[in-house]
């Protein structure tokens, strides 16, 4: 969002919204702008949230199996949960047969991966939820 979209939003001048924006980044509850990438475009337009269990003996790795999902091509993002699962992961595919190549190889032939369920996205709708206004 622009800065003078975002002050019209806010009823406040652009400088007061720049003068803002400048200190939620430097007190670090903005931690940085991310492009909002068309993935249909990028040839990637199967998504999915796939929701990963552990074995209980593999626990102690849970922060380096995430890490290892993170940097596996295709994953977008990586949330550790509350609850029956231990792991989100954010995934975005090219066609059906590379998310099933991913949830077999990158998850299912693990051995510290007890179980998956993948829930396929049908549409994406972003919020607008701002601290103000």
């Amino acid at each position: 969002m622009s800065n003078s979209r975002l002050a019209l939003g806010a009823n406040i001048a652009e400088s007061t919204a720049h003068t803002r924006v400048a200190a939620l980044v430097e007190s670090g509850v903005i931690r940085g702008f991310h492009a909002d990438v068309n993935l249909v475009a990028l040839g990637a337009p199967v998504q999915s949230l796939i929701l990963v269990k552990l074995k209980e003996s593999a626990r102690p790795q849970l922060r380096d199996e995430a890490h290892r999902l993170a940097g596996t091509r295709g994953v977008l993002r990586v949330m550790f949960l509350t609850g029956q699962y231990d792991l989100a992961v954010t995934v975005a595919a090219s066609d059906p047969a590379e998310l099933r190549d991913f949830v077999v190889n990158e998850l299912s032939r693990h051995p510290e991966i007890a179980s998956t369920e993948t829930c396929v996205v049908l549409e994406d709708i972003r919020g607008s939820w701002l601290p103000f206004g």
